[in-house]
């Protein structure tokens, strides 16, 4: 299990006192973002990562999410259901590959 510190941290770039540029923000949960800011937002490449459950990797603007892919902790990279089938994650929960449920 991870430890939840009490605050969150930044690490990088300043403009005026406010996060710009290239850093590393954490936050008390334990996610990071690693990736650019502008303004003390997250703007342009970056990518979230989730303690023990994988993390996503998105291009944002001004704070929101332009487009973006979440991967796993295992690295296997979640495709939403209404853009192909996917035969990994399945409503019932069980994210064996077929060919595990076999064997």
């Amino acid at each position: 299990m991870t430890e939840v510190e009490e605050t969150s941290s930044y690490k990088g770039a300043t403009n005026n006192g406010r996060m710009e540029g290239n850093g590393v923000y954490t936050f008390p949960t334990g996610t990071v973002y690693t990736g650019e800011l502008l303004d003390g937002e997250f703007h342009g490449e970056g990518t979230l990562t989730f303690p023990d459950c994988g993390k996503y990797v998105a291009t944002w603007e001004r704070g929101k999410v332009v487009r973006g892919e979440y991967f796993f902790a295992d690295g296997l990279a979640y495709v939403d259901p209404a853009d192909a089938a996917w035969g990994y994650c399945q409503p019932n929960g069980d994210r064996r590959f077929y060919t595990e449920l076999v064997n």
